[in-house]
């Protein structure tokens, strides 16, 4: 990815806030959605991102039908 320029916020969930974004991928302009992660020195930060990734993968996978050429960003 080149470049991703942020745009509002459209809203907040467990794991941190969700903006609106686009991003510049292999020469392509998108708009995307750019979830966040918050956590504070009481969290445990290993678990909490585990957590982010599960749910970013589950996402992914549910929404495979909708994708087609569509690259995962989600490692």
């Amino acid at each position: 990815m080149k470049d991703l320029t942020f745009g509002e916020t459209l809203g907040a969930g467990a794991f941190g806030t969700v903006r609106q974004a686009t991003a510049l991928l292999d020469g392509v302009t998108t708009q995307v959605a750019v979830k966040t992660l918050t956590f504070t020195e009481q969290d445990d930060f290993e678990e909490k991102l585990e957590e982010f990734t599960q749910e970013a993968t589950v996402g992914w996978t549910i929404s495979n039908r909708s994708r087609k050429g569509v690259r995962s960003c989600v490692h």
